[in-house]
C-alpha cells in the first residue's frame, strides 16, 4: 500500500548555499501570468522541450552500478556451492550482473511510472526549470545568453530568493499528496563524480535485490522513501549539452490524481492531504500538461526579488510592460546589458 508519505528531498546541500537566487525565463504572456497568479506551472516530464528527459538515468545507473553487482556477488557465492550453482545456471557472473542492473533501473521505473494490473501508476514528475550563477559573475546581473535567444520576441528572466522558494515547496508538501519533491541541480550525465555520489544511496538496496535474484526470488518491496528517493533521481538527470545553464529544478512527484482516487475507493488513509489536480496548458500549439505550484494559500507571494528585461529591439517598451505590472510588488526592474544579437 503506498500512502501519502510525503517526502521533501534537500539534495546534496543546502541549494541557497550555492545560488542565492535563481533565474526563471518567460516572455511577457509567461510573466503577466506569474505576477497576477504568484504561482508557477511544473511540466510533465514527457512535455518538456529536452526530449531526452528521464530517459537517459536507467542505462546510466545500470551502467555505474553493475560493477557494485559484481562484487556482491563474487561475495554472496565465494563459500556458497548452491550460489555458484545458480550463478551458472544464469549465465555466469557478467550476465547476471548485467541482467540485474537493468532490472533495477528499468523495473523501479516502470514501477514508479506505470499501472500494476488495476492499480494506476504511483506518481509523475512535473518540472519547473531555473538557472543558477554564483554571485558577482556577468550572467548573475544580466543573464544567460542561450536562454535570451530561446526569448527573441522578447523575453524576461524573473530572480527568486533560492531560500524562500524552497520554503514555498516545503509548504506544498504539507498541503498537497507527494512521494517527493526538491529543488536542486540536475546532475549532468558526463559528471562521474557527482554521479557516484547521488547513486551510493541505493547501493543497500541494490545488494538485497541481487540476493533475491541469486535465490530466485521476488524483488522485495521499496518502502515509500525509497521509492521516492529513486523517483527523485530519474527527474535529475540532464544531457551534457545543457551544462551550461547551471539549471536548478523543482522536481514534484504528486500521488496521481488516478492513484489518489483509487486510494479512497479502497479506503485507504491519504490522511488531509489534498491531491494535485491536472491542468492543460493552452498556451502553446502543442497542448502540455502541468500542476500549479504554490497556490495554497490562494493569497501566498512568490519570493521574486527583481525582474532582468532580456535584449531585444523594444527593450525600453518591455521595461515600461514590466514595471506596469511588478509596481504593486514593488520589484525592482533592471535591463540586461547583453547585447541584442539578430539570429
Amino acid at each position: 500500500m503506498v500512502t501519502p508519505t510525503n517526502t521533501f528531498h534537500f539534495g546534496t546541500a543546502e541549494i541557497w548555499t550555492k545560488y542565492s537566487e535563481l533565474q526563471h525565463y518567460t516572455d511577457a504572456k509567461g510573466l503577466k501570468g506569474i505576477l497576477e497568479s504568484q504561482t508557477l506551472f511544473a511540466t510533465h516530464f514527457r512535455d518538456l522541450n529536452d526530449s531526452t528527459e528521464l530517459k537517459l538515468l536507467p542505462d546510466r545507473i545500470s551502467k555505474f552500478i553493475q560493477p557494485s553487482i559484481k562484487k556482491i556477488i563474487r561475495d554472496k557465492t565465494k563459500d556458497s556451492f548452491n550460489l555458484k550453482r545458480l550463478l551458472r545456471k544464469q549465465g555466469g557472473l557478467e550476465k547476471a550482473s548485467t541482467d540485474i542492473a537493468k532490472n533495477f533501473s528499468t523495473i523501479r521505473s516502470q514501477a514508479a511510472f506505470s499501472s500494476i494490473g488495476n492499480i494506476p501508476p504511483m506518481t509523475s514528475p512535473f518540472i519547473t526549470s531555473f538557472c543558477g550563477y554564483d554571485d558577482g559573475t556577468y550572467e548573475f546581473a544580466h543573464g544567460l545568453l542561450s536562454q535570451w535567444r530561446g526569448y527573441a520576441q522578447g523575453g524576461f528572466a524573473i530572480i527568486f530568493d533560492t531560500r524562500k522558494l524552497w520554503e514555498l515547496c516545503q509548504n506544498e508538501t504539507e498541503r498537497y499528496a507527494y512521494t517527493t519533491i526538491m529543488l536542486d541541480e540536475v546532475v549532468y550525465d558526463d559528471d562521474e563524480a557527482k554521479f557516484d555520489e547521488e547513486v551510493r544511496p541505493f547501493l543497500k538496496i541494490i545488494e538485497r535485490e541481487t540476493e533475491a535474484h541469486l535465490n530466485g526470488e521476488e524483488l522485495p518491496k521499496l518502502s515509500t522513501e525509497e521509492s521516492a528517493g529513486i523517483i527523485a533521481q530519474f527527474a535529475r538527470l540532464k544531457h551534457r549539452a545543457f551544462r551550461e545553464e547551471h539549471e536548478v529544478r523543482i522536481a514534484a512527484c504528486p500521488i496521481t490524481p488516478e492513484r489518489y482516487d483509487w486510494m479512497v475507493a479502497d479506503k485507504q488513509d491519504v490522511g488531509e492531504y489534498l491531491v494535485k489536480r491536472l491542468r492543460q496548458s493552452a498556451t502553446d500549439a502543442s497542448e502540455k500538461t502541468q500542476i500549479v505550484l504554490f497556490d495554497d494559500p490562494p493569497n501566498s507571494k512568490l519570493p521574486i526579488k527583481r525582474i532582468i528585461v532580456g535584449p531585444q529591439v523594444n527593450q525600453t517598451e518591455a521595461t515600461h510592460f514590466a514595471r506596469s505590472l511588478a509596481e504593486k510588488f514593488n520589484i525592482q526592474i533592471v535591463k540586461s546589458e547583453t547585447p541584442l544579437v539578430q539570429w
